[in-house]
């Protein structure tokens, strides 16, 4: 290049330079589609009449096509709101190829290109009974009007279905998709109508909460071509949730072809679901709707618990407030001889997970070791207690396969390029706990994962600052499996423990391992362990680690569970409360999903953790009687004989401890153990305060609510509790916190008659969607 044609962004440094260019040329294979075509019999229907659809499929050249076609109908109105069209499966099927040429160059490695970006470019119903008589009600407002998976056509080509249509007073769209043995493919759609010459659409809020006023009603709509006097009723039939005030018959003129909304004062009483029929008259023609309207308690509900062991008793007080909701909520109570109740659910997601890499098996050798060790109290399904110890050695003999030849061991078998320090460490420690149980474990397999995690960690610290949690993460695990496997490592430890500050919490667990196993108990033991002391939270119940929020440590599957689990296992090994230990564990059992925990590290080190409180506190085996009473009314009993993680639970609805105790007295509730070992309890009161307007309750989240009109200017408006109909409202929520807090949910009930304005809709303004995209943007 001689010219000098360098812009001056300086993207372009005047060196070398290549250029490549490609065209796409897109060829249609029209022989693979074929063409639907998809028609009722008539354009308009009564509500719940039958309907006869055919369908046609022929191929590119005109001839009929024998397939198979699945045919839907879906409420237009409901299709709307996302834009949704029939789908075209013949692109789905013949997808779009990429370019697949690839060009390989090596001019760049020979001649340095400084700046190496693109030139040019930034990155950057009811039908029947119309005349005459009373209206059939309408109940069926289904938005699928029917779905058939499977539709043959005949050598013509042609199928015929007969269907029963819904009784909602709307268009729905029929859509076809067809395809053949020769993998063609083709779709179709059609509309059909159901509709009355005399209509009543509702006209009222989807929900009331306990308390509301409201106006209930629907559109009257005359499709007729002359008018008259319209006579409109409505009716509760279930006037204790909601009560139909003043009169229930309108007498009203309607205009032919006009409508009219026609409006009736009702109150919501109770919490329940309440049917509402409205009919319609006029002449000779008729409409009646039955619908159903949900009454509900908008504030949020509060519930207080109570956690603890009878040995051999033990009580709580137990208070219901005054002016709470009768139908809901209640009391729960929760019996079990150990406080690892359902906790086999854990070991089989281990056991069963269905992919096989080094951890994942690792995981699954170290929920059989726990299993067998704790014998019939911990039973896995499919495998017989006698049969664990021998699966447990086949599967650490299948483990030694991911070793390679330097010691260290891969993620995946035969492929050392994903040897992993930390995953090293982590089939030690499983090695070590089998060791510890009397299994056979090959001792110079060992020794040469004690040399390479040895050699690993001689090398390098990082350059980058930002590694360092994961540095001395993994290399404080390594250290804690080395002094367990009687190596010494007192240079190491003394090197960590300058880094304690860029530790996170199950670092510093390891850390404090490898002392606990090289005996120390002194000024370094106790800084530890004030550092673990100081990442535990209260939270309702119980207690947690809060740890480190460091992305880098998510390649060792960091999560507060997992190293909530890691510091229990080194809180119990050293001078931890036992009711600090309790507290932690309460918090594990109750951040399981389905019974286990999120991931299988999760579920190994939470399950060696709960074995080893297990083994250490409930030593006894169980064999009593427990005993719950409310005063002297006795309200559970379970028996409990040997150990099992099985609980008995008992749930005594608010209408049935309102008769046992009036609203606002206190009675003292008592747990008794009768026999030997533990009795856990749980006692969970849930309630809701019976008012509309409740005084704001601050308990380390004070929450503030706004309620404004919405605006195009972009500028805030005054705060207002008053609107009509159609207005836009926007709501804030402003929260001030004590502290972090991380994965807040956040329940905002919407008053009755309000609807949440969806910006992804097909159907919601432009501007209304780049608003609320601006606010996520801005954190809003």
């Amino acid at each position: 290049r001689a010219e000098s044609d360098t812009p001056e962004d300086g993207s372009d440094p005047r060196k070398p330079a290549f250029r490549l260019g490609s065209i796409e040329l897109k060829v249609e294979d029209g022989t693979k589609r074929l063409s639907v075509a998809v028609q009722a019999n008539k354009a308009e229907y009564r509500p719940a009449n039958a309907a006869r659809v055919d369908v046609d499929v022929k191929d590119s050249s005109g001839a009929p096509a024998t397939g198979e076609v699945t045919l839907w109908a879906v409420d237009y109105g409901v299709l709307s709101l996302t834009a949704f069209r029939t789908p075209d499966v013949l692109d789905s099927i013949y997808v779009e190829k990429a370019l697949q040429v690839v060009s390989t160059d090596n001019r760049q490695r020979i001649v340095s290109r400084r700046v190496l970006i693109p030139k040019g470019a930034d990155e950057g119903g009811g039908g029947g009974s119309d005349a005459g008589g009373d209206p059939a009600l309408r109940k069926d407002f289904r938005v699928l009007a029917f779905w058939l998976g499977s539709v043959a056509t005949d050598a013509r080509g042609h199928a015929t279905i007969d269907v029963k249509l819904p009784e909602s007073l709307t268009t729905y769209r029929i859509m076809a998709v067809a395809g053949d043995k020769a993998s063609r493919f083709g779709s179709g759609e059609s509309e059909i109508r159901i509709n009355k010459p005399i209509t009543l659409k509702p006209a009222f809020p989807r929900f009331l909460a306990v308390g509301d006023q409201a106006f209930f009603g629907s559109v009257v709509t005359n499709q007729l071509p002359q008018g008259g006097t319209a006579v409109v009723t409505m009716k509760s039939l279930d006037p204790r949730i909601l009560e139909l005030r003043g009169e229930a018959r309108r007498t009203i003129p309607l205009a032919a072809n006009g409508s009219i909304e026609v409006r009736f004062d009702v109150t919501a009483k109770s919490v329940g679901s309440a049917r509402i029929q409205m009919t319609a008259r006029l002449n000779n023609e008729s409409d009646a709707f039955e619908d159903v309207i949900p009454v509900e308690i908008l504030v949020s509900p509060e519930t207080v618990a109570a956690y603890g062991e009878a040995k051999p008793g033990a009580r709580e007080t137990l208070t219901v407030p005054t002016g709470v909701v009768p139908g809901f909520g209640g009391l729960h109570i929760q019996l079990s001889s150990t406080a690892m109740v359902g906790l086999g659910e854990g070991a089989r997601y281990l056991v069963e997970y269905p992919y096989g890499c080094a951890e994942q098996q690792g995981s699954r050798a170290l929920a059989l070791l726990l299993a067998a060790d704790l014998g019939d109290a911990f039973r896995l399904p499919g495998i017989r207690p006698q049969d664990l110890r021998a699966r447990v050695q086949t599967t650490l003999k299948g483990l030694e396969k991911f070793q390679c030849d330097r010691g260290g061991f891969a993620y995946w078998a035969g492929d050392c390029s994903t040897t992993s320090p930390y995953l090293t460490a982590y089939l030690l420690h499983v090695f070590q706990v089998a060791a510890s149980l009397g299994y056979d474990v090959n001792r110079e397999m060992l020794q040469g994962a004690y040399t390479y995690l040895q050699d690993q960690l001689s090398q390098p610290a990082p350059n980058d600052e930002g590694q360092w949690p994961l540095y001395t993460a993994w290399q404080a695990f390594a250290v804690k499996v080395l002094v367990e496997g009687g190596q010494n490592q007192d240079s190491q430890i003394n090197r960590l423990y300058g880094r304690l500050d860029r530790m996170p919490v199950f670092g510093l667990a390891y850390l404090a391992d490898a002392l606990i196993a090289k005996g120390e108990t002194g000024p370094r033991m106790q800084e530890l362990q004030r550092r673990i002391a100081n990442a535990i939270l209260p939270d309702a119940g119980g207690s947690h680690v809060e740890e480190l929020n460091d992305p880098y440590l998510l390649w060792f599957w960091n999560s507060n569970v997992r190293s909530t689990a890691i510091a229990l296992r080194t809180l119990m090994r050293g001078s931890a409360a036992e009711e600090q230990v309790r507290s932690i564990v309460r918090w594990l059992m109750s951040a399981r999903k389905d019974g286990r925990w999120g991931n299988t590290q999760e579920n190994a080190w939470a399950m060696e953790a709960l074995v080893a409180y297990y083994k250490k506190y409930e030593s006894d085996i169980p064999d009593f009687t427990a005993v719950v009473k409310l005063a002297n009314d006795e309200l559970a009993r379970g028996t409990f004989k040997g150990r099992t993680t099985d609980a008995t639970v008992r749930e005594l609805p608010m209408t049935d401890l309102s008769g046992k105790l009036s609203p606002g007295s206190t009675r003292d509730l008592s747990f008794s153990r009768e026999g030997t070992g533990t009795l856990f309890y749980t006692a969970r009161l849930r309630y809701a305060a019976d008012q509309v307007y409740q005084r704001g309750f601050d308990s380390g989240f004070r929450i503030e609510r706004r309620y404004a009109p919405a605006t195009d200017s972009g500028i805030e408006a005054a705060s207002s509790l008053t609107y009509k109909a159609g207005d836009l409202v926007r709501v804030t929520l402003t929260f001030d916190l004590t502290k972090e807090r991380r994965f807040v949910a956040v329940t905002d009930p919407l008053p009755a008659g309000f609807e949440a304005v969806e910006s992804w809709f097909a159907t919601t303004a432009a501007a209304l969607t780049q608003d609320q995209k601006r606010a996520e943007g801005q954190g809003d």
